[in-house]
């Protein structure tokens, strides 16, 4: 007989039986098996060692999230990396922003792949990368960390902010560029376009949609 979840009923009466009864009197009266019972009052009891309906109900929801496979990316949800990589969007920034808005579960490795295949392709997404000239790799069990240097001595957080803000102004306007050639036009329409980036830090809001929220009183 193949073995098929138990339902929350089941849980309950396990939970109420467990008190005064057996395993094996358990599973008997629910028709299962004695050890898919002794395993789930091992697994769901609580410190008081009782079983808990409850959170045998929880653990099975999380068991089940973690079984969901990530999308496959098909038309449509290329169609949306397309536009927020050319929005100036980093991969990780795309797939806060697809689960967010469309409930799509990607993870940044997959987009930084599919920008790899666009570009042996002919294609010029990743010219739209903060850093295109460097290939993504692959991080492996390491000490290191990228952005951050073992030991180094901690800085202000407004420095790094105006840093990290200065990366996203290079996208646009690399390092020795001459403003006097740059119309107020086109400093606008950049000036748009990084308030409506989505920031991690802002819990992947972006800071136009922060600004026009009224304030608490």
């Amino acid at each position: 007989m193949s073995y098929t979840q138990l339902t929350q009923s089941e849980r309950y009466h396990i939970q109420y039986l467990s008190r005064h009864h057996t395993v094996t009197e358990i599973a008997k009266q629910l028709n299962r098996h004695k050890s898919t019972i002794s395993r789930k009052i091992r697994r769901h009891s609580t410190q008081a060692k009782q079983y808990s309906a409850e959170k045998a109900r929880k653990q099975s929801r999380l068991t089940k999230q973690r079984r969901l496979k990530p999308y496959k990316l098909h038309s449509r949800m290329i169609q949306h990396i397309n536009t927020l990589i050319r929005r100036k969007l980093s991969p990780e920034q795309v797939c806060a922003y697809l689960h967010k808005h469309h409930r799509i579960t990607l993870h940044h490795s997959t987009i930084y792949l599919y920008l790899c295949q666009d570009k042996n392709n002919g294609g010029t997404l990743w010219r739209h990368l903060r850093i295109a000239g460097k290939p993504y790799r692959k991080q492996y069990g390491s000490t290191w960390i990228r952005g951050k240097v073992p030991n180094r001595v901690g800085i202000e957080k407004e420095k790094r902010l105006n840093e990290k803000t200065n990366g996203f102004i290079r996208q646009y306007f690399p390092k020795q560029t001459d403003f006097r050639n740059i119309s107020h036009r086109e400093i606008r329409r950049v000036q748009d376009e990084l308030n409506h980036r989505p920031r991690k830090t802002l819990g992947y809001e972006t800071p136009s949609v922060l600004f026009l929220k009224p304030v608490p009183t």
